[in-house]
């Protein structure tokens, strides 16, 4: 009976998904672990006692059946929600906001990410939003811009995906079509240096008017890493392969 909101996956390749939580709510976390056996496990509950509409856009690191982390953007407020799962169950909710770093805020709840950087929250996390001109990462205990070199001029800054390839940690940032005339796609940068090494750009004349709402995901396979971007307003999906 739930709708499901946020869609993704954690490094063990669990598929995670949640509804959106409303202010003063809570929420459960669910994942399916096999296609042989798709019954969903709930893995945690968090909840949003930020004043907001909702909290959303789920992400997770790790392995949410075992030792693992989620984490979801609040709008208005600009605050993220994270929680640990250790040994299989899921811990208290913690809060955190973006202190120091260029906000604006974000009344769409699609129009900003937060993504683990590893299986806890001590290990950090990287997160872009609506007028945030890159990525930006608080591994260091203080959010800072992985590049401040790349301006990612496009409207609205939609998700993340992280993965490692190749002995190298990348990182990619899909944007969402926010008007007629956007030109978006997906940036993807090296961790280890902050340099933006590709960009996939999609323009279209298609739009569908659905409200700027992108998804952007990285896949590590045996020969190459592969780059999956989808944009809803422009009728998109692509894949880039790297090499």
């Amino acid at each position: 009976g739930m709708v499901v909101s946020s869609l993704t996956n954690d490094d063990a390749g669990n598929i995670v998904f949640a509804e959106n939580i409303p202010w003063d709510s809570t929420g459960d976390i669910y994942a399916i672990t096999s296609l042989e056996d798709p019954t969903p496990k709930k893995v945690a509950t968090m909840q949003n006692y930020i004043y907001s509409n909702v909290a959303g856009n789920l992400r997770a690191g790790g392995d949410v059946t075992k030792n693992g982390v989620l984490s979801m953007f609040v709008d208005i407020s600009n605050y993220y929600l994270a929680c640990n799962i250790v040994d299989g169950v899921g811990g208290d909710t913690t809060y955190g906001d973006f202190g120091g770093a260029e906000t604006s805020t974000v009344w769409n709840i699609e129009n900003a990410c937060i993504a683990p950087l590893g299986a806890s929250i001590a290990d950090g996390f990287l997160a872009t939003w609506y007028g945030v001109e890159t990525l930006i990462s608080n591994e260091s205990g203080t959010w800072t811009p992985i590049s401040a070199d790349v301006f990612m001029w496009d409207d609205n800054n939609c998700s993340i995906s992280e993965a490692v390839y190749d002995g190298t940690h990348y990182a990619a940032v899909g944007l969402g079509s926010h008007f007629e005339y956007s030109t978006t796609g997906a940036y993807l940068f090296d961790l280890s240096n902050g340099r933006m090494i590709y960009r996939y750009s999609a323009d279209s004349n298609e739009f569908n008017n659905a409200g700027a709402t992108a998804d952007v995901a990285l896949v590590p396979m045996q020969d190459a890493l592969l780059m999956f971007y989808t944009d809803l307003n422009k009728g998109v999906l692509a894949c880039v392969e790297i090499k």
